[in-house]
């Protein structure tokens, strides 16, 4: 099983991180799981990694419905700034809402490899963990 340096969640529902991060150690791919409440937030760890020349996460958790900035303004953020281009993470959509709407719209990033709709399984770890390069 691939082993990760570094998992990020970005997510406003602490239970929901936390469960994730339980999920995430239970299966042994990582010690290193870390989450933000926000958007805004997870991009100014994001550039200060990269610019700090700090290990980045190899692979991002993220909700769409979040208040400020939602995933969609994340990800669009994401690559107004290039991050997608300079950073080898890829990301995993995990939200509540199943609508196909979404769904597509997610998958259309090159950085998003994978929508999970809450909450967070083994299986769907395993199956993210086949997508990763």
């Amino acid at each position: 099983m691939k082993y990760l340096n570094k998992v990020l969640i970005i997510d406003d529902d602490e239970v929901n991180n936390v469960f994730c991060k339980i999920v995430i150690e239970h299966l042994g791919i990582t010690e290193n799981v870390d989450y933000f409440m926000s958007g805004p937030e997870a991009l100014d760890y994001l550039s200060s990694c990269f610019s700090n020349g700090e290990a980045v996460p190899d692979l991002i958790f993220l909700d769409i419905n979040m208040p400020l900035m939602n995933g969609f303004d994340f990800l669009n953020a994401y690559h107004e700034m290039g991050l997608q281009k300079r950073l080898p993470t890829k990301i995993s959509m995990l939200s509540s809402s199943d609508i196909e709407a979404d769904i597509k719209a997610s998958l259309k990033y090159e950085c998003v490899i994978d929508y999970v709709t809450k909450p967070l399984s083994e299986s769907a770890l395993h199956r993210i963990l086949s997508k990763l390069n």
